[in-house]
């Protein structure tokens, strides 16, 4: 899409008079509406699955980055550390995730029960057959230049 002069130039009031521009162009929308087709295929494909695409993620976090606290988990996930603990809870309660005290008595650490690992295991096959159906849609070189991107922004 191409406009007489860069968008970011634009003065509100020229701005105005072009609205119909903001959501073609603007990042937030378009990250937004791209993650939510993601997630979409992910929650399709984990329907089945004995977890949810996020509690896959919390597990898979948790074993790679090995006895993780909250604040480790929530700055891996992107998250917040409130929303993070939440998804703990419930997974300590469905018997996935063991939580003891850290080095300091206030923080806690979090690593797999066995029944974690086999849900991680069960779970790598909604995840690869997900992961199937993006890089179908958008191919393997496009994924790496988009992953090449999101990482720049991340940074």
């Amino acid at each position: 899409m191409t406009t007489q002069a860069p968008i970011q130039s634009l003065p509100p009031d020229a701005l105005f008079a072009q609205l119909g521009i903001v959501p073609q162009v603007c990042p937030a929308s378009n990250l937004g509406k791209a993650y939510k087709s993601v997630v979409r295929v992910f929650e399709e494909s984990f329907k089945d699955a004995t977890v949810t695409t996020i509690q896959f993620s919390v597990l898979v976090h948790i074993q790679v980055l090995d006895k993780p606290g909250c604040s480790d988990l929530a700055a891996q996930l992107g998250s917040d550390p409130s929303t993070v603990s939440r998804i703990i809870e419930t997974l300590v309660r469905k018997g996935l995730v063991n939580s003891r005290c850290g080095a300091d008595r206030r923080t806690r650490e979090y690593c797999l029960t066995p029944a974690g690992v086999e849900a991680v295991q069960a779970g790598l096959r909604s995840w690869s057959d997900a992961h199937r159906r993006i890089m179908e849609r958008i191919g393997v070189e496009r994924w790496e230049q988009l992953l090449a991107l999101l990482q720049f922004l991340n940074d």
